[in-house]
């Protein structure tokens, strides 16, 4: 995380582009990672890291609803990215 940009594995995006962003853990984060999830979003999972961050995409070229990308600080990641 940059002051201008968010990169995930190989993916970068401009934070102008990141709206919502949310931490999940336990099912929730299970859920995010199975039922809940969007077959069109980018993930970057670690399987043995448990907690995830979904983060919104608002650029109207991209038509990736969301980031889900796993954490071992899913609080961390939201912070930094709400700030």
């Amino acid at each position: 995380v940059t002051a201008e940009t968010l990169q995930v594995g190989k993916a970068e995006i401009e934070r102008i582009h990141i709206g919502n962003v949310e931490g999940f853990r336990g099912d929730d984060a299970t859920y995010q990672r199975g039922r809940g999830l969007n077959a069109t979003a980018y993930m970057c999972i670690r399987g043995w890291i448990s907690p995830v961050v979904k983060i919104e995409i608002t650029d109207p070229a991209d038509r990736t609803p969301y980031w889900l990308t796993s954490t071992r600080h899913p609080e961390d990641l939201v912070r930094a990215l709400n700030s």
